[in-house]
């Protein structure tokens, strides 16, 4: 078994700082609902490829900052990301063993769990919500997958993270 490479360890923190970067990145009031929860997305991942890497604590902070980057309710995205990795955890090794298809079913079904939290969020602050902006990010973030992981794998086999 071959050693990690030195700068390995940094993959995980720049991963995430280019996710909140696409979070936050402008777009259209028209396209906006286009925009995959980029940050449980990238969660997911690192849960099924790693998961000792990346657990419940982990995503509180991720989430809590996602919330100071986009200017949310502090909690919001920390609630959410916390419950959706705590159901992936518990899937962990279905996921990772199912077919792109299916894998693709069990993303949209937890970015699904992740936007219902964010809703409940938002109700209960007093925020209108519009569904569109609710079943949008899941499906985005279903069809994003297959890149995202392949891109991912590859940097992971480049870098020789086991």
């Amino acid at each position: 078994m071959q050693a990690q490479r030195p700068r390995a360890r940094w993959i995980i923190p720049l991963s995430y700082g280019l996710m909140l970067v696409l979070m936050v990145y402008p777009l259209p009031m028209g396209y906006r609902w286009l925009r995959p929860e980029f940050v449980a997305l990238l969660s997911i991942y690192w849960v099924v490829r790693q998961p000792a890497q990346l657990g419940v604590g982990l995503a509180f902070g991720v989430g809590l900052l996602q919330d100071l980057v986009q200017g949310s309710v502090v909690g919001q995205h920390a609630l959410a990301l916390v419950m959706t990795i705590y159901v992936c955890q518990l899937l962990v090794q279905r996921l990772g063993n199912y077919g792109l298809l299916y894998q693709m079913l069990w993303i949209f079904a937890l970015i699904v769990l992740h936007e219902l939290f964010l809703l409940w969020i938002s109700m209960l602050i007093g925020r209108e919500v519009r569904m569109v902006y609710f079943w949008g990010p899941a499906l985005m973030s279903a069809l994003m997958w297959p890149l995202l992981s392949h891109l991912m794998d590859r940097i992971r086999w480049y870098w020789r993270m086991a």
